[in-house]
C-alpha cells in the first residue's frame, strides 16, 4: 500500500526540475476529440493560461433511434452534455505528462417512446462535479494522445424523481491538437 501511495505521489507532485524548453506556452490553443468508454463522444477546446494550466470546455451530442416493427414501438434518445474546467499538468517525463482535471458539467437527456398510439416522454437534467486523473503523450509539439479516468458526483432529476450518484463518471481516450 505504501508503495502505491508513493508512486501516486511521484506522479501527482509537480516536477522539481525546470525544463529548458516547455511544450505549452500561455496562449497555446488546442482541440480535442474524445472517445469515452460508456458514453457519448465529445469535442473540446483548450486555452493555456500558463505552461502547466489550461482552461477547457467540452460538448457532447448523442442522438439514437431504435424501432421494433414486430411490436410497433420506437424509442428516441437525445442528449446534450456541456463541461468546463481546468487541466493541471503535474509532472513531465520527456514527452509524457500527467494531469489532474477538475470540472463542472451539465447534461440534458430526453427519451421519447411510441407504442401504438401512446407516446411518452421523459426529460432528465443533471449537474455534476468531477475530477479526472490522466496521462498525455506528445508525439510532436502539436499532436498528442491522452487517457484519463474520472470520479464525480452527479445530481439528476426527472419527473419528480431526484437522484444523487457518486461514481467513476467516465474513462476517455482523446486525440489532441495544439497550435
Amino acid at each position: 500500500m505504501r508503495t502505491t501511495l508513493a508512486l501516486i505521489a511521484l506522479l501527482v507532485v509537480p516536477a522539481a526540475t525546470a525544463h529548458a524548453e516547455e511544450t505549452f506556452h500561455p496562449g497555446t490553443l488546442g482541440l480535442s476529440f474524445g472517445w469515452p468508454i460508456g458514453g457519448g463522444d465529445s469535442a473540446g477546446a483548450t486555452y493555456f493560461i500558463s505552461s502547466t494550466m489550461a482552461a477547457f470546455a467540452e460538448v457532447g451530442l448523442n442522438w439514437n433511434k431504435q424501432s421494433d416493427d414486430d411490436t410497433k414501438t420506437s424509442q428516441t434518445t437525445t442528449m446534450l452534455a456541456l463541461a468546463g474546467g481546468v487541466k493541471l499538468y503535474t509532472a513531465r517525463t520527456a514527452k509524457l505528462y500527467t494531469f489532474l482535471m477538475p470540472s463542472v458539467m451539465i447534461n440534458r437527456e430526453s427519451v421519447s417512446t411510441e407504442a401504438g398510439n401512446v407516446e411518452t416522454s421523459v426529460t432528465n437534467t443533471s449537474y455534476g462535479l468531477a475530477g479526472d486523473f490522466g496521462v498525455e503523450y506528445l508525439f510532436t509539439e502539436c499532436c498528442s494522445l491522452s487517457g484519463s479516468v474520472g470520479l464525480g458526483v452527479l445530481f439528476a432529476g426527472a419527473d419528480n424523481h431526484d437522484e444523487t450518484v457518486i461514481a467513476t463518471h467516465r474513462s476517455v481516450l482523446a486525440a489532441n491538437f495544439y497550435w
